[in-house]
């Protein structure tokens, strides 16, 4: 497809590997619901990059399925190719991207993926609490789902940020290499949700379904919730009640002019200080004065308070009687800071 030439960078976040591919069938019937004359340009290149996280070996196989569309140039696709990382270590385009976008185009893929699985035997016991028939198997409910998520090689992976409202995962999920980049936690997005169901349908039971998969994975992150900066600040020695006054000018290098303003200041830094952990340690109350740092541009006001909560700090660019916006910025953010000119 020499027409669709695909930003360098996104070729570049091509970087997670499967431990074990799904079934060739299973791919051919997911790709007939994504004919590449029906897609654009990105979304053929996504495709296309899918495949590669699977294996240099598809590349036959993303030849045969682009070869139909008029733009299909195979000395085009090979360079695409070969321009992607070998590094599938990490990344955000997968074949769990591809399944997402057949699912928008009508494609069943609890269906597809139940139709192609090969024959689930669970360990049986009799003391594992899962919900059986008669007979002794297994069901596909979503108690059962639940309990297969807290188990190996599970454990651990879910989580739900009390501060953002997000439910996340800790790690890379089983079935992938890993993300050495994965530092903190990462939002659960559609390809993951993806992902765990197919993983369910081929390894556990091939007909759990979409929706008792997304409800028994956000359950189970309520069972670690957590929250960033209240942890972070419980982790913290106790510190000595005069310092509290004095990071204004040991920090920002402020100069009162004369002792009534050095005392103002004093005062200043501390309530804040003490009003931003309150209001974490104890929501709801309340915090009704803002710090405003004075002085010419170029000071690194504004950095300085990045770089101090530089994972929860956000600015707040429009107008604050635009309250609807303004609510949206505080999710998720430990401090705000408004224009100059709003001051």
């Amino acid at each position: 497809m020499k027409a669709c030439a695909g930003s360098g960078a996104e070729a570049q976040d091509l970087k997670q590997a499967p431990l074990t591919p799904p079934p060739l069938e299973e791919m051919l019937e997911t790709l007939s619901y994504l004919p590449p004359a029906a897609l654009s340009c990105d979304e053929w290149l996504k495709v296309v990059m899918g495949l590669h996280w699977l294996g240099d070996e598809y590349e036959d196989l993303a030849n045969e399925w682009s070869s139909p569309d008029r733009r299909y140039n195979p000395n085009d696709l090979d360079s695409k190719w070969r321009s992607f990382s070998d590094d599938r270590t990490g990344g955000s385009i997968t074949w769990a991207t591809v399944c997402p976008m057949a699912s928008k185009r009508g494609a069943d893929m609890g269906r597809i993926a139940a139709k192609y699985a090969p024959k689930v035997e669970p360990v049986e016991t009799e003391d594992d609490d899962y919900v059986r028939t008669a007979k002794g198997s297994i069901l596909p409910i979503f108690a059962n789902v639940r309990k297969r998520l807290t188990e190996a090689p599970w454990e651990g992976i879910f989580a739900f940020n009390e501060m953002s409202g997000q439910f996340v995962r800790t790690q890379a999920l089983p079935g992938v290499a890993g993300n050495p980049r994965l530092k903190e936690p990462a939002e659960l997005e559609a390809e993951d949700y993806a992902q765990i169901e197919i993983w369910l349908q081929r390894y556990f039971h091939p007909k759990v379904k979409e929706g008792d998969t997304i409800r028994a994975v956000k359950d189970v992150c309520k069972d670690a919730v957590y929250h960033p900066i209240r942890n972070y600040l419980n982790g913290l020695e106790d510190t000595e009640p005069a310092l509290l006054g004095k990071w204004l000018f040991d920090v920002l290098g402020c100069t009162p002019k004369d002792d009534q303003e050095r005392t103002y200041m004093v005062a200043v830094g501390r309530a804040w200080l003490i009003s931003a952990v309150a209001r974490v340690m104890e929501p709801g109350c309340k915090a009704e004065a803002m710090l405003v740092l004075e002085g010419t541009q170029g000071r690194k006001k504004s950095s300085f308070i990045g770089c101090w909560q530089a994972r929860h700090f956000s600015q707040i660019p429009y107008p604050l009687w635009e309250r609807q916006p303004l609510r949206i910025s505080f999710v998720g953010s430990g401090l705000l800071r408004l224009l100059n000119w709003m001051a």
